[in-house]
């Protein structure tokens, strides 16, 4: 797979730090095989983008280091920068969707969703999530839809360890819209009290 090049994290912190953007709310579902069993100790881990030569499909390096950031915080350290880089421990694969939805008519309920591929465990990562936005339309913009989708397989093996996505919106041309929001914002959702329970969705304010 095609190795991402992290973004420099202190500069992802100061656009954030001056930020009072209000930002929507997040879904996220995560599915994992963490238990009593089989658990993910602390490692070192490689982020990975789409394999593949359409660079298009490279996700903004923004995403990545906001799941790097959730990665460190967790405990665990990139292959980039540990010492012991090339022995890696856990396959990080980090795609983004985005898509645009016309506004719907005023005073409508609607609930945006990217649709999504089933993941590895057969059913969850194919139910759309959906967030109620109708409290929220308060124009006739179009709204952005983004999904983060994180897959993390360890080392030799093929069946993820633990995998899910998140999902929010925005109003185009709205600050909520920018990237650098916008992976934060995923990724915390994505990580929250992880592993999080398998097969159950959260949202977050």
């Amino acid at each position: 797979m095609t190795r991402l090049l992290i973004a420099p994290l202190l500069a992802l912190t100061a656009t954030l730090s001056g930020c009072v953007t209000p930002l929507p709310p997040a879904s996220a579902t995560r599915f994992h095989r963490i238990d009593g069993q089989v658990t993910m100790p602390a490692g070192s881990y490689e982020i990975a983008g789409p394999t593949g030569l359409d660079l298009s499909m490279q996700p903004d390096p923004s995403y990545a280091a906001a799941v790097g950031a959730q990665l460190d915080r967790l405990g665990h350290r990139s292959s980039l920068t540990s010492a012991a880089a090339g022995q890696v421990d856990y396959q990080v694969a980090v795609r983004i969707e985005r898509s645009e939805r016309a506004a719907p008519p005023s005073g409508r309920p609607v609930s945006v969703g990217l649709g999504g591929s089933v993941g590895s465990y057969g059913s969850g990562l194919g139910v759309g999530l959906g967030v109620n936005l109708a409290s929220l339309l308060r124009d006739n913009r179009d709204l952005v839809a983004t999904r983060l989708l994180v897959r993390i397989t360890r080392r030799g093996e093929t069946l993820a360890l633990w995998e899910g996505r998140a999902e929010t919106f925005a109003r185009t041309g709205t600050p909520a819209a920018q990237v650098g929001l916008n992976a934060q914002k995923l990724a915390e959702a994505l990580f929250r009290d992880f592993p999080g329970r398998s097969g159950e969705t959260i949202t977050v304010p």
